[in-house]
């Protein structure tokens, strides 16, 4: 019996709980294995002309048992091995993979902002009417405002970088 307060924690301790018996069992299965192979004597072995279908025997029967046994305590015999990307092998790799990550969070939300704010701030100053006045045009309004707000974070990032 084990607790399962919500369907995670439940699938978590079950699986906690079947892999510890599984090995538990599997680690108990062996040692019997041993202790009975050890007390089969080395010499006995198997008459040539017996077999099993698809198998020849001329083995000795304590080497016999043994595989046999082995292959009924753990039918399938599985390695696993974790692989991990080599760029996140070490702590400045992965603190680097955040700094751009940051960096790229930095412009999507600054570029929102500045990108909203561009024409709206003008106007809320009661300056773009005065600006649009000049010689200046929209299009070079809207690239001064782009270019500063770049600036902006390109500044912001090599502080994100250096500090």
């Amino acid at each position: 019996m084990y607790g399962a307060s919500n369907l995670y924690t439940g699938q978590i301790n079950y699986a906690i709980i079947n892999s510890f018996l599984q090995y538990y069992n599997e680690r108990t299965a062996l040692i019997k294995i041993n202790y009975t192979i050890q007390n089969i004597p080395e010499n006995i072995t198997i008459p040539y002309n017996t077999s099993i279908p698809g198998y020849r025997l001329d083995v000795s029967l304590r080497d016999f048992l043994e595989k046999y046994l082995i292959g009924i305590a753990k039918p399938v015999n599985i390695s696993i091995e974790e692989i991990k990307p080599e760029a996140l092998t070490n702590r400045s790799t992965i603190l680097g993979w955040y700094t751009f990550g940051a960096i790229g969070m930095m412009y999507l939300y600054s570029g929102f902002s500045i990108g909203a704010l561009i024409i709206v701030e003008e106007r809320e100053k009661k300056t773009l009417k005065r600006i649009l006045s000049t010689p200046i045009t929209a299009f070079d309004l809207l690239i001064d405002r782009t270019l500063s707000g770049i600036l902006t974070l390109m500044i912001s990032t090599v502080i994100a970088i250096y500090l």
